[in-house]
């Protein structure tokens, strides 16, 4: 019962070891306590202290850690410490384990940082280098982007960090980079208000459940309107128009606030799916209301500082170590040597708002009448940083020691919500012939964003990709980007080697009722 509520059970044996026999054998009675709690708990972390042999034969060994020593504190305390992430596993077997066992992929602590390793290491092909450097090269030359940066991380390790092309096709752009900063649109929409409205969740402040007219009194104006619910917003069937430019006639938030509060609803709630611009905005407004705090301050303390994400935020020109040139041109001369400008890539050149090409200021025309910070775009961030977050979301919420997230949120966010569409609360599941191609599995979710980026999470193959794009640079006519990010997911996939790739659309047919 306590294995069923615990986030990890820890198994720990005390064999003592006898000298070149390497057949000891566990009791019983302990193989049949090993098997009740692999199948009660999440996950499960069996550790020798002693005789490496017999335990790697438990149920639950598949992650498995050798600590020797069966007397003292010493190593009890250090196996502690390396299951928790705080200390790092550099230790390699001097010995051979059975034959099932010699293959079986070191995973790193539950909780741990992000490190690198090879693609043998975690199951997939090292040959994922070449198909991936070919995809993405291919997609420059057809014109999807001038460059691009990919992050593919599996069981906790990041197994591909590169960048391709430049930041912009005109003379005076540098390379891209893994730090090079992007747009990412309404990828803001799960990384950074799904993630604020989980953590409020856990903590009671807000209910999925609550009325939107609990925290918004100027939401009013029929019975459908009453019954409109922070689901509703986050699954996009509130009855909300799917967007409009607002930015023409309002600025700031409590314009926005005033005119999608009193906007008249295109449809009965629940009734449709209709991804709204509109109703993700009002969500951020109420968290931000709740909370006490404006979104880009509550996640820059809450989830950024401390997941190490440096270059990840709102206004990117605003932040501390970045700076305009005298102008507040953030193409001119000076930009060009600031070294965070230097790494923004810039998106389109915009002929109807803001007449020039746009750079370290977000794309969206309405978040930028919000002042930057918005809950549907605006956040900015690196292939590297958000390979940090991907990982946080696959570990149940867990990384480098801390919970951001309670696993069982984190479950119900980003699962299917229903037979009728893709979504998922904030986040979307893949779809035949969408960004996340046809391997990821059922249980996948992820997001793009309009100028380019996409991030898709595979639990069940524990597997994620990040996608860093600028495609609308210069114009967002382009189009070529969509077959790009589903090559690359089939060719992230189709990799891996402890698992068998199968197509999505047969899992699916294949699926007893």
């Amino acid at each position: 019962a306590a294995a069923q509520r615990a986030d990890a059970v820890v198994f720990a044996t005390f064999l003592m070891p006898i000298s070149g026999q390497g057949h000891l054998t566990v009791p019983a009675e302990a193989t049949a306590l090993a098997a009740r709690l692999k199948t009660a708990s999440r996950r499960m972390v069996v550790a020798a202290f002693g005789d490496p042999y017999g335990p790697a034969s438990l149920p639950g060994s598949g992650t498995y850690l050798l600590a020797w020593q069966p007397r003292g504190e010493a190593a009890q305390r250090a196996a502690a410490r390396a299951i928790a992430g705080r200390i790092p596993i550099r230790g390699r077997m001097p010995i051979t384990l059975p034959a099932d066992k010699a293959t079986a992929i070191d995973r790193p602590a539950l909780d741990a940082r992000l490190t690198f390793a090879a693609p043998e290491d975690v199951g997939m092909d090292p040959f994922i280098f070449d198909r991936v450097d070919s995809i993405i090269q291919a997609g420059i030359v057809r014109g999807a982007s001038p460059g691009a940066a990919v992050a593919v991380g599996r069981y906790g390790r990041l197994v591909m960090l590169r960048a391709y092309g430049d930041l912009d096709r005109r003379r005076g752009f540098g390379a891209v980079t893994d730090s090079s900063v992007y747009d990412m649109a309404s990828v803001t929409k799960v990384v950074a208000t799904t993630t604020a409205l989980m953590m409020m969740v856990d903590q009671g402040l807000l209910s999925l459940d609550d009325p939107v007219k609990q925290h918004v009194p100027e939401w009013r104006g029929s019975p459908a309107k009453d019954a409109v619910t922070l689901r509703n917003l986050l699954l996009h069937t509130s009855g909300l128009a799917a967007y409009g430019p607002l930015w023409r006639e309002l600025s700031g938030r409590d314009q926005y606030r005033r005119r999608i509060a009193s906007m008249s609803l295109d449809y009965e709630p629940g009734t449709r799916t209709v991804y709204s611009d509109f109703g993700i905005i009002l969500l951020g407004l109420i968290i931000e209301q709740v909370s006490g705090s404006t979104l880009d301050a509550l996640l820059h303390q809450r989830v950024f500082e401390p997941l190490d994400m440096r270059d990840t935020g709102f206004n990117p020109l605003q932040w501390p170590y970045g700076r305009m040139d005298l102008e507040g041109n953030a193409n001119g001369p000076r930009a060009m040597r600031d070294p965070l400008i230097a790494r923004i890539a810039p998106t389109e050149i915009d002929t109807v708002f803001r007449h020039r090409h746009i750079r370290g200021q977000v794309h969206d025309e309405n978040a930028f009448a919000l002042g930057g910070v918005a809950a549907h775009a605006g956040l900015f961030s690196s292939a590297r940083d958000m390979a940090v977050f991907a990982q946080m979301m696959l570990n149940g919420g867990f990384y480098d020691g801390r919970r951001f997230i309670d696993p069982a949120t984190i479950a119900e966010f980003t699962r299917r919500q229903s037979d009728q569409s893709s979504r998922a609360l904030g986040w979307d599941t893949p779809v035949d012939g969408g960004s996340a191609g046809s391997y990821f599995s059922a249980s996948s979710y992820g997001h793009t964003g309009f100028t380019g980026p996409s991030i898709w999470i595979d639990p069940e193959r524990n597997v994620f990709v990040v996608l860093m794009l600028n495609r609308v640079n210069p114009t967002r006519d382009n189009q070529r980007h969509l077959a790009l990010r589903r090559d690359l997911a089939d060719a992230v996939q189709t990799a891996i080697t402890d698992l068998p790739a199968v197509r999505r659309s047969d899992a699916t047919r294949n699926r007893p009722d």
